[in-house]
């Protein structure tokens, strides 16, 4: 047998150790690069509930799942200096979405029109 003929495998519940999850994590600079290159680490840290603990370690490129919460986004809105709607859009894509979701978009409507009237 050769040496590309060997399989190269973690030992059984290696994942399931934090600390090898940890160095495997800094690796990485973005959560969604240490989700494609090492998936078992990252699902691993799913299933021990580590990740807000490990995600800690490397910058989010996004914000977090459920991060535009509705008291953030009214913030968001009342302390904006942009001109527009598109440009408040182009400059906040994920919150414009959640504004959207969650029925907010009158409020930010209503917050243009009052600011140049």
């Amino acid at each position: 047998m050769t040496k590309h003929m060997i399989l190269k495998t973690k030992p059984y519940n290696y994942w399931n150790n934090k600390e090898n999850c940890i160095n495997e994590i800094k690796k990485y600079k973005t959560i969604k690069e240490f989700r494609l290159n090492a998936r078992q680490a990252y699902y691993s840290c799913l299933k021990n509930k580590w990740d807000d603990e490990l995600y800690s370690i490397i910058k989010f490129k996004n914000k977090r799942p459920n991060y535009w919460t509705k008291e953030r986004l009214i913030n968001l809105i009342d302390n904006n200096d942009n001109i527009c709607i598109t440009d408040f859009k182009n400059k906040n894509g994920g919150a414009f979405w959640k504004i959207k979701k969650i029925g907010l978009f009158p409020y930010l409507k209503e917050f243009f029109q009052n600011k140049f009237s």
